[in-house]
């Protein structure tokens, strides 16, 4: 999410999106622990992810989160997890 803006140079638009996935209501910052890490390995493997998208799916899953938001087409076969946007 942020990498468009920074990529365009848009620092501003960046922060807005840092703070609004960090300090916004409803969502969490959270540490990649063993437990995230050793599910992200396996749906790595089953979904055969780029592993930043299987650490995202991983930690969804172990949060108990309601849903993962992404405009990645990447999750479009992913049936684990409640996916909003990019299908």
């Amino acid at each position: 999410m942020l990498a468009g803006p920074i990529g365009r140079e848009n620092e501003v638009l960046a922060e807005t999106y840092r703070a609004a996935l960090t300090k916004g209501a409803g969502w969490t910052v959270m540490p990649v622990s063993e437990e995230i890490a050793i599910a992200a390995a396996r749906f790595r493997a089953r979904h055969r992810l780029r592993l930043p998208d299987a650490i995202q799916l991983a930690t969804v899953v172990v949060s108990g989160a309601f849903a993962l938001v992404t405009h990645d087409r990447d999750f479009r076969m992913v049936r684990d997890v409640r996916v909003i946007g990019g299908q």
